[in-house]
């Protein structure tokens, strides 16, 4: 697609979030949607911690959880932005695609749990009836009013935890650490199981040398901007400093 599309480029703003990990390889999204798939048969509970936007990881987590016969449960929010999706793209390609009312095949059933009165999220008896039954893939944000849930389902040998979302939210080392994400999941035994949206470095030196911008690179989105000229030396690297106005050609 950029060998056809991308001709004639001036600059390439480019992110550069792995550049300080040259060993960093990503998996696919879709290499983990089948790891999700094989963690769900395995696991008859399971709870995956997600950003609420990350919507092709929350879509495959559905599918995972469809083909190994589990039904999926999240919350109001979070069915209306898969709606607002599913309906823009549905009809463009089937990976957009929910089933929100079928009943035919219980175990691949879609379920939306509401909250009343502010109080914490609970299965109703009928839901949980079917739930226990079945077994459920369910969504769930680093938020109090889903902790009762884990905290009942952890202490079961069927019940998996999995985290989906940035390392570094968790890690103390780094300047985007969350102290409510992480005394929300300390007190749980979970698994890691999240690839990063950003590129790996030899995805950026492909891209870079396809495109062969004109005039040059300009790293934005790294704590390490200075590495682009160490790393991609056959290209010009421009290095702004913040708040600075750029003009370009």
């Amino acid at each position: 697609m950029l060998e056809k599309y991308a001709k004639n480029i001036d600059y390439i703003i480019s992110e550069g979030s792995n550049i300080e990990r040259p060993d960093a390889v990503l998996q696919t999204e879709q290499e983990l949607q089948k790891d999700f798939e094989k963690a769900f048969t395995e696991n008859k509970y399971n709870f995956v911690i997600v950003s609420s936007t990350n919507i092709d990881r929350i879509f495959a987590l559905y599918h995972a959880a469809k083909r190994a016969k589990r039904c999926f449960v999240c919350d109001t929010y979070q069915t209306k932005v898969l709606k607002i999706v599913s309906e823009s793209h549905k009809e463009k390609t089937g990976f957009y695609r929910i089933d929100y009312k079928q009943k035919d095949i219980p175990a691949e059933r879609f379920f939306t749990i509401n909250r009343i009165a502010m109080k914490p999220y609970v299965f109703p008896g009928n839901l949980k009836t079917h739930l226990d039954k079945y077994g459920f893939c369910m969504l769930v944000r680093p938020n109090d009013s889903f902790k009762p849930l884990l905290e009942e389902y952890s202490k079961l040998n069927e019940t998996k935890i999995y985290y989906s979302m940035y390392k570094g939210y968790l890690d103390e080392s780094y300047t985007a650490f969350n102290p409510l994400f992480d005394s929300f999941i300390k007190p749980f035994k979970y698994e890691y199981k999240h690839t990063s949206g950003h590129a790996d470095i030899k995805t950026l030196s492909l891209l870079f040398d396809t495109v062969k911008p004109k005039c040059g690179i300009i790293p934005i989105h790294t704590e390490a901007p200075e590495k682009f000229k160490e790393i991609f030396t056959g290209h010009n690297i421009i290095l702004l400093q913040d708040g600075y106005v750029f003009e370009g050609i």
